[in-house]
């Protein structure tokens, strides 16, 4: 729903004209313990990036889905939780990012962005508040093929 109530706001943000906004929203999502206006920055800050990552334009997707993680994917992301999470995946088809810029995406005050573009600090409040909630970020991209962000949180 809070991405729903969004959409506006995100269309005039992104630039209509420029990049194509598409939701796909499972309506029966799982509970979330979480802050809706937390989790209404955490969207805010990716959808700039990603507007930033397309100045030519281009096309970014937010989908959500329940997911049950298994042990095995535990096992490969060592701070996750197994069970039942909503999944958020926001993909744009932007300019990528390479292995470096990946590793360090999270830290504070780093950023790729001209001087006055950006204070680095989008992907580091994201990531903080998602693991306040007890849920994790992934990120997957490649130079020139675009950027996948993944948000789990666990069902209450």
């Amino acid at each position: 729903s809070v991405i729903h109530d969004m959409e506006g706001m995100l269309r005039r943000l992104l630039g209509e004209d420029i990049v194509e906004l598409c939701t796909v929203l499972d309506r029966g999502l799982g509970q979330l313990k979480a802050d809706p206006g937390q989790v209404e920055q955490v969207i805010m800050n990716l959808a700039v990036n990603a507007r930033d990552a397309m100045p030519d334009g281009g096309k970014l997707i937010f989908e959500t889905a329940n997911i049950s993680l298994d042990e095995d994917f535990v096992r490969a992301h060592l701070e996750t939780n197994p069970g039942p999470h909503v999944l958020l995946t926001v993909t744009d088809t932007g300019s990528g990012m390479d292995k470096d810029t990946q590793e360090h995406i999270f830290e504070p005050f780093y950023t790729t962005k001209s001087p006055g573009r950006g204070t680095g600090l989008g992907l580091s409040v994201s990531n903080r508040i998602v693991q306040q909630h007890n849920g994790r970020i992934l990120v997957q991209s490649q130079v020139g093929s675009g950027t996948e962000f993944t948000v789990l949180l666990p069902v209450r």
